[in-house]
């Protein structure tokens, strides 16, 4: 009875990418994170010209896969890791290498740029309380401690966006610079005030005064009636008499 020989197994078919739970990735992530700073800087001090967006991403996805055999498979498996265009941005900006590009990546590729998402203060306020409520939550009610506590190490990496969320905030409380800057009296035009118009005043005409003269007194002395003495006699009475 002939018996079929198996055909060797082709590379690939046989090996699983071995799944890590959510906990077990970030510290992996954590480690990929130091491991390719010090390989950029290798890099850089070789003065090697490779060193892109694309040979990055996947030298982080073979970190990866590296550290992922060495974890013992999670109760709670995670999303396995791809290095995707939003976690190279964030990489950038926590080691500040603005000076690599993504050199390599196809035009077409569903590029992230535009339809990225943006942070906002009050966006990461509230994602870093509930960072902070999910962590307590984890150390109240998980029965294991090691591994609330492994969780909380976790939820400690998240200083750089705390970091990130105080610039934020000390950058909108400031002024601007032209705020401190008065403008000066002269260039400022003087408003002017409108006077009401006073009405003109007219004075009444002055009547001419002539002087009397003596022909005038002695008219207008005769024209006044005797005044009557009261207690004495008219002489003129008596004589009758």
């Amino acid at each position: 009875m002939s018996s079929k020989r198996s055909a060797p197994p082709t590379p690939g078919s046989s090996e699983k990418r071995k799944v890590l739970s959510l906990a077990e990735k970030m510290d992996v992530l954590a480690v990929i994170d130091s491991g390719l700073g010090w390989w950029i800087s290798e890099q850089v001090d070789q003065r090697k010209s490779n060193v892109d967006g694309v040979a990055i991403r996947e030298k982080a996805r073979s970190i990866y896969d590296h550290l992922a055999e060495k974890e013992p498979s999670g109760s709670s498996p995670a999303p396995g890791f791809i290095a995707s265009h939003g976690w190279f941005h964030r990489f950038k900006q926590h080691f500040s290498l603005h000076n690599i590009a993504r050199t390599g990546d196809n035009a077409d590729e569903d590029d992230d740029t535009e339809t990225r998402p943006v942070f906002t203060i009050m966006k990461l306020r509230n994602l870093l309380r509930e960072a902070d409520n999910l962590t307590e939550l984890f150390t109240d009610q998980d029965p294991i401690q090691e591994r609330s506590i492994k969780f909380k190490r976790v939820v400690d990496g998240l200083i750089p966006y705390k970091e990130t969320l105080r610039s934020m905030e000390a950058s909108a409380c400031q002024k601007p610079i032209t705020a401190f800057f008065k403008p000066s009296p002269a260039s400022t035009p003087a408003k002017k005030h409108s006077t009401p118009a006073t009405p003109p005043v007219t004075t009444p005409a002055r009547q001419p005064v002539t002087p009397a003269t003596p022909d005038n007194t002695t008219s207008s002395m005769s024209s006044v009636s005797p005044i009557p003495l009261c207690g004495f006699d008219d002489p003129d009475d008596t004589d009758s008499e």
